[in-house]
């Protein structure tokens, strides 16, 4: 196990495949979109959901939990995200 992995909470673990995550988040937003445009690295997948930790760049560097829809193209408002502090605000993100 690697110190990404013990640092993660439990039901988080690193991308399975981080490359078909930011292909699909990138397939799923539109223009005018909150993320739209940023430059996407997939850091986490929770290991019970869609849910995917990306760490964001651009004017305001970010790391967001993104809801992926798995959806064919773009959905008005969707993907729903929402931006953490850091890794460690995963512990209980479900219990919110």
């Amino acid at each position: 196990m690697s110190d990404a992995e013990n640092t993660l909470p439990t039901g988080w673990e690193l991308p399975v495949n981080a490359a078909a995550l930011e292909t699909e988040l990138a397939a799923e937003l539109a223009e005018g979109h909150p993320l739209f445009g940023r430059t996407a690295a997939a850091v986490a997948q929770s290991s019970e959901s869609d849910e995917a930790v990306f760490s964001f760049k651009g004017d305001r560097d970010f790391i967001a939990v993104v809801a992926l829809t798995w959806e064919e193209g773009p959905i008005s408002g969707q993907p729903e995200f929402e931006v953490i502090p850091d890794l460690a605000a995963l512990d209980g993100f479900f219990d919110q």
